[in-house]
């Protein structure tokens, strides 16, 4: 039991190790500088308003909210990226412990095995250091399929109560929530067999018990603690507007094989080879294997019941068009549990001490080294790139040059934190400038110039717009109102890798900044 503890202490520290060092490498994606932006104004308000069509949930804000209380943030120009990416990284770490909760049902090497293929994962790797819902519902996803599995194998008031709290707080965190409760349903009736002396039978008290304790999670979460009561029926209004909302993103539309193509590499012509094969092609022998051992008759089969949960999921996401890769860690989870049980098998049943060195060799390049080689590598190199698999409409690193740039310009015209600035973006595409330019007090954010609105002396554009800023700036303003703009960076700049961006500067703040000179600073985290 010792030498289990300290093997399950080593895991959680090589994917601290493998997580945290990385946490500002990467500049913000769009939906991680929005949400760290709403996480600002709870923080400052200490009130949260649930939106049932954009945002998702309230866990991720609340439980990042509490983090930046306890280190002494009170407003959005304190957080740093390291410090929202840092609980995202907190749950992404403590994920791998989970598996432990299937010891009974999967066996205390095989729970191992499937703790070491989380930890270096490059899915969970890299989305650990997002600031987004996923892996924070895939954290209660662990719990919650840990606790039902604990129940069915000992049905007591706290499994049911501590799967309860789980579900809810599933549901609180992201609305897709709901494909793992039908998943999970699913798979049960699945395995029910009635006519067999009913081997498993669920008591009223724990049907209470687990419903009251997902009903106070639901009502004190999407209430805002009793703040925004019309919170709780948006939940539930969500249930069929998110869908309907997810119908019209054509943009997100992949076909039904783009997870699969996702988590194995199939593309042999392409020079880098990012995948999750190690996982993927054990789980398809775990899932039989699972099948195959069933229990006794008196009690339920878990291993089945997670084999078919997760086979049952990841059909649910790759029939829905709407897809996005960081949803692919709800069902990757479940393939990680079968992929341990299969190499404990595999390693069980290896005939003789050659076997059992070849079975761990393989064990170790695909489920060790091939894993953590890949999940450094777009950690750091291929943080922004994409090449990435998982770098899904993503900012490039000139963000931190237009950032560092606007700062310069802001100190050594005078300025600072005051300094004028409007931002132009067709479609109001401008993320993720409001977090990199939270520390301005005076920017404005429009989809198109506004004659009403006067000039700023910075302008920050998506270069597609530049025929109307030009009409804006020398063609609208009447004689003696014109001032003359200057190109604000010095070579071509992009926010995404489609989407060029220009900047303009006022000739008399240029000026101003020249005869200053450049001053040096680091880039804030």
């Amino acid at each position: 039991m010792k030498r289990f503890f300290l093997l399950g202490c080593a895991v959680l520290a090589a994917a601290a190790a493998v997580r945290y060092p990385f946490l500002s490498v990467r500049p913000m994606h769009t939906d991680e500088a929005v949400h760290a932006v709403k996480l600002g104004r709870l923080i400052e308000t200490g009130f949260y308003q649930y939106e049932p069509l954009e945002y998702h949930g309230p866990t991720l804000y609340y439980l990042a909210g509490l983090g930046a209380r306890l280190a002494g943030v009170h407003s959005l120009e304190e957080l740093t990226e390291g410090m929202v990416r840092g609980i995202t990284a907190l749950f992404g770490t403590l994920a791998v412990l989970l598996p432990l909760l299937m010891g009974e049902a999967l066996g205390r090497r095989a729970v191992f095995f499937s703790s070491v293929l989380l930890a270096f994962s490059p899915a969970f790797v890299f989305y650990s250091d997002y600031f987004i819902h996923e892996i924070v519902l895939v954290f209660f996803l662990g719990c919650f399929l840990g606790g039902l599995c604990k129940y069915l194998k000992e049905p007591k008031t706290r499994w049911a109560v501590f799967t309860g709290l789980s579900a809810g707080l599933m549901f609180a965190t992201k609305e897709t929530s709901v494909l793992s409760f039908a998943a999970a349903a699913l798979a049960f009736l699945l395995l029910w067999r009635p006519s067999a002396g009913k081997p498993f039978s669920f008591r009223p008290v724990h049907i209470v018990g687990g419903l009251a304790s997902f009903l106070v999670v639901w009502l004190l979460l999407f209430s805002g603690f009793g703040t925004h009561w019309q919170g709780l029926a948006d939940s539930i209004r969500s249930l069929w507007l998110y869908p309907t909302h997810a119908a019209r993103q054509s943009a997100h539309f992949h076909p039904w094989w783009y997870y699969l193509d996702l988590l194995t590499w199939v593309e042999f012509f392409e020079p880098l080879s990012w995948n999750e094969d190690g996982i993927a092609a054990l789980a398809f022998f775990g899932f039989f294997i699972v099948l195959h051992e069933r229990p006794d008759s008196k009690s339920f089969p878990s291993s089945a019941f997670l084999g078919l949960f997760t086979l049952i999921l990841t059909i649910f996401y790759s029939i829905i068009p709407y897809k996005t890769p960081w949803n692919v860690l709800s069902f990757l989870y479940g393939m990680s549990l079968l992929a341990g049980t299969a190499a404990d098998r595999f390693l069980r049943w290896s005939a003789g001490p050659k076997e059992q060195w070849i079975a761990a060799a393989v064990l170790l390049i695909f489920g060790l080294f091939s894993p953590l080689i890949q999940s450094l590598f777009l950690m750091t190199k291929y943080a922004a790139s994409p090449s990435n698999p998982y770098v899904y409409g993503h900012t490039t690193p000139d963000i931190f040059q237009m950032t560092e740039k606007v700062r310069q310009a802001a100190e050594a015209c005078g300025e600072g934190e005051h300094l004028y600035i409007q931002i132009f973006a067709e479609g109001g595409d401008y993320w993720p400038w409001p977090w990199y330019l939270r520390n301005f007090k005076t920017v404005g954010y429009w989809n198109r110039p506004d004659p009403d609105c006067p000039a700023a002396p910075l302008i920050l554009a998506d270069a597609r717009l530049e025929p109307a800023i030009l009409e804006y700036l020398y063609e609208l303003p009447p004689p003696g109102y014109r001032h003359l703009y200057l190109p604000f960076f010095d070579k071509p700049v992009y926010l995404r890798p489609s989407l060029e961006w220009r900047g303009y500067i006022r000739k008399d703040f240029s000026d101003r900044i020249r005869l200053v000179g450049p001053k040096t600073s680091s880039r804030a985290e």
